[in-house]
């Protein structure tokens, strides 16, 4: 199953780094859209899924989706409750995901053939990881430095800690956190015509004519 983790988003408790530049609505906006296309490349895998959210159940955004409420004090915690059982997790900061990446990552966790493999964030961090049941169970979250410049690193040292093996991708992926790489994303999308197309019409709805 992948397990996209997502913060339901309610203005001002969402994309707080970006709400200076956007304003705390235009920021839930942006995470809205951002979380659509996640769902949208996460349902073309084909692969079982379902939202582990933080924030209000009644929120409009899990209206009719599979969803269960994120467990656990912190961000480890929360990882290993939701893939006890193996499978993958994805963030839904970063709408330029590799379908096929996805679903060759969360084959081999849960089929034998990688205990862990994870997409590399230019920030240090990493977008998604899959974990093979054992690794779970044998504590591979923990101790690991979470939203630092070091949590891939940690991560993946506490897998070859462990004796498991790991598929790292090295892709330039990034999450859209701060007004920085909110100018990357622009970028991207210029380059990448397909993709995102929810944050794409969004990004555009906030232009003016002459800058269309």
């Amino acid at each position: 199953m992948i397990h996209v983790f997502a913060r339901v988003p309610v203005a001002g408790r969402t994309k707080t780094r970006l709400i200076p530049k956007l304003g705390a609505e235009r920021a839930a906006q942006l995470s809205a859209a951002m979380a659509e296309d996640t769902l949208a490349v996460v349902r073309s895998t084909g692969i079982a899924w379902r939202i582990e959210y933080d924030g209000p159940a009644d929120h409009p955004f899990l209206a009719g989706r599979p969803a269960v409420p994120q467990v656990g004090e912190d961000l480890g915690e929360r990882l290993a409750n939701a893939l006890v059982g193996g499978g993958l997790a994805v963030g839904t900061d970063c709408p330029l995901l590799d379908a096929s990446r996805l679903t060759a990552a969360h084959d081999a966790a849960t089929q034998g053939g990688a205990p862990l493999a994870l997409e590399r964030a230019i920030d240090g961090g990493y977008t998604w990881i899959a974990v093979s049941a054992s690794a779970v169970k044998r504590g591979v979250f923990c101790g690991i430095p979470w939203s630092t410049d070091q949590t891939a690193r940690a991560q993946i040292d506490r897998a070859l800690a462990l004796r498991l093996g790991a598929m790292v991708y090295d892709t330039g992926a990034f999450d859209v956190d701060v007004p920085a790489d909110l100018t990357r994303l622009t970028q991207r999308l210029k380059r990448n015509p397909a993709g995102a197309p929810h944050t794409r019409a969004l990004l555009a709805s906030w232009l003016k004519p002459s800058e269309r």
